[in-house]
């Protein structure tokens, strides 16, 4: 068997726990806007506006979640567990105050932000409302996020998944109970979702903390997990998340303006790349645990042996990109048979950028897998901002400056993310000649 089947099966090890995560968590993002669809259109519009501001006030508030958890994996690699509980007690300090901050940001502008997306009044004071408390709800929740990526790179993914399990049952059964048997409305939803989070937080912390009490004490004084190192690491991958997804919402906003056939084109291949990426989303999460526990144990390593395991994770890399492609080819192909009510249009619109979007997917794939499992572990956020930022003037001229059509918009998304995957793969390169990073030096 070659070593790069058996990168993929141990991948695999990890993965399949964090497939099921990332499918619970994509489907109670998105459950909340079917179930308000048995009460009214404003509720509909509220919620999915509000999820958009939600999804980067999270995406922006976890980031020392996700750097903690690179550290943590790269202590767990070089053995140094005695110095883990003293990382994640800096991360969970360093949280709260960047919660404090921007939480308190959203909280006050949430009127203002509302009125911006929504043009009817009601609406617009539902999404507010909702907003509001959302940026409550997932402020105690991140705390539970740190712990959730300290646990995932101690090797506790099952118990994370048995969480999320959790999570998603009392969600589900609180929105369905207080929406058709209590008709609270909108509040059944923010009920379902406080009430989940809270319970999210608690059990992780349980379980973070019933597992760092096994851990012997000792107080570290690396640079890796110092507030200075957290501050230089979150600052970059904040901007570069708040970047791409500038990029986004240019870019729906300009296939916005293109008819309705086009735009339902737009929308139902959209929607199709979160359902095709979930797969990639899980493996690139296993990766980053294996890269980050390598780094922490090279300094015990050959050279050599840490340079083949990194070839090994670039072939894995592109196997991942050609299976994109065929589940997405696949995924079109069935599309028509899952939604019936769509007009033939709108299917000829679809067809006709079926070549743009297949490429899209596969450097999307790449990209996604080298950026979440390489280049965030290794800790090159600096770099990922870079690319953010030579990527977005170009994305602002041909989307917002110029007039393009469904298929020209999609050629261009296929050249931006191959532009994307050729940078992020001209960087990965460059690691694997030189090096990783050695966890056990001074990282700054």
């Amino acid at each position: 068997m070659s070593d790069t089947i058996k990168t993929c099966l141990r991948n695999a090890a990890i993965g399949v726990p964090l497939l099921f995560q990332s499918i619970l968590f994509n489907v109670m993002f998105y459950c909340d806007s079917f179930l308000l669809g048995f009460v009214g259109e404003h509720e509909v519009s509220a919620v999915s506006a509000g999820s958009q501001v939600i999804w980067l006030y999270e995406a922006l508030i976890t980031c020392p979640a996700y750097v903690c958890g690179t550290i943590v994996g790269r202590l767990e690699g070089a053995g140094r567990r005695s110095e883990i509980r003293t990382a994640i007690s800096r991360c969970f300090a360093f949280t709260g105050a960047l919660v404090l901050i921007v939480g308190s940001g959203l909280f006050i502008t949430s009127q203002t932000v509302s009125f911006a997306m929504i043009h009817n009044p009601d609406a617009a004071d539902m999404m507010t409302i909702y907003v509001r408390w959302a940026t409550v709800a997932f402020a105690l929740s991140t705390l539970g996020t740190v712990a959730e990526y300290a646990l995932q790179n101690m090797r506790e993914q099952r118990k994370v998944l048995s969480i999320y399990i959790c999570e998603f049952a009392i969600k589900l059964s609180a929105s369905v109970f207080f929406l058709f048997y209590m008709h609270l409305g909108i509040f059944a939803i923010i009920s379902g979702m406080l009430l989940s989070k809270v319970a999210r937080v608690v059990m992780l912390l349980f379980t973070l903390f019933r597992k760092m009490r096994g851990l012997a004490s000792a107080r570290g004084h690396a640079y890796e997990y110092s507030w200075q190192s957290y501050t230089k690491q979150c600052v970059p991958l904040g901007l570069s998340v708040l970047l791409w997804n500038i990029s986004t919402i240019i870019i729906s906003s300009s296939f916005g303006r293109l008819d309705i056939a086009a735009y339902t084109a737009y929308a139902l291949l959209n929607n199709a790349v979160y359902i095709i990426l979930i797969p990639t989303e899980a493996y690139t999460k296993s990766l980053a645990v294996l890269v980050a526990r390598l780094i922490g144990a090279s300094s015990g390593l050959s050279p050599e042996y840490v340079h083949s395991r990194l070839q090994v994770m670039r072939s894995a890399n592109v196997v991942i990109g050609v299976l994109s492609v065929c589940i997405s080819y696949i995924y079109i192909s069935v599309i028509p048979l899952m939604q019936p009510g769509i007009s033939t249009r709108v299917w000829s619109q679809v067809h006709v950028i079926v070549l743009p979007f297949l490429g899209y997917i596969a450097c999307k794939s790449i990209t996604d897998s080298i950026t979440e499992g390489f280049l965030r572990p290794v800790l090159d956020n600096a770099f990922l901002f870079l690319v953010e930022f030579l990527a977005l003037p170009c994305t602002i001229v041909v989307f917002y400056v110029l007039s393009i059509s469904l298929l020209d918009g999609f050629w261009y998304l296929f050249g931006l993310e191959l532009f994307r995957m050729l940078l992020v793969c001209a960087r990965e390169a460059v690691w694997v000649r030189k090096g990783l990073p050695n966890a056990t030096k001074d990282d700054g």
